[in-house]
C-alpha cells in the first residue's frame, strides 16, 4: 500500500514582511504618516505641479501627499 503521508513542505515560498518603507521616483510618498516624505517640499511641489497643470484633482493630490494611492 502506497504511503499518502508526504508533507510536500518542499513547495513553500517563504515571505518575510519588512518595515522598509519603499520611496520612488515615481512614488515618493509611502503609507507611514510620521514619516518625512510627506513633508519633502520637492516631491510635494511635484504634486502641486501636476494639480497647476490640471493633471490631478484637488482630493487626488491630497491622496497622493499622504501616501492613499495604491
Amino acid at each position: 500500500m502506497p504511503n499518502y503521508t508526504h508533507t510536500y513542505g518542499d513547495n513553500f515560498i517563504p515571505v518575510i514582511p519588512v518595515d522598509n518603507k519603499e520611496h520612488t521616483q515615481e512614488h515618493p510618498f509611502c503609507y507611514d504618516n510620521t514619516c518625512a516624505c510627506h513633508e519633502n517640499p520637492e516631491a510635494i511641489s511635484h504634486i502641486q505641479q501636476a494639480y497647476n497643470d490640471g493633471e490631478v484633482t484637488a482630493q487626488e493630490a491630497t491622496n497622493i501627499v499622504r501616501g492613499k494611492t495604491v
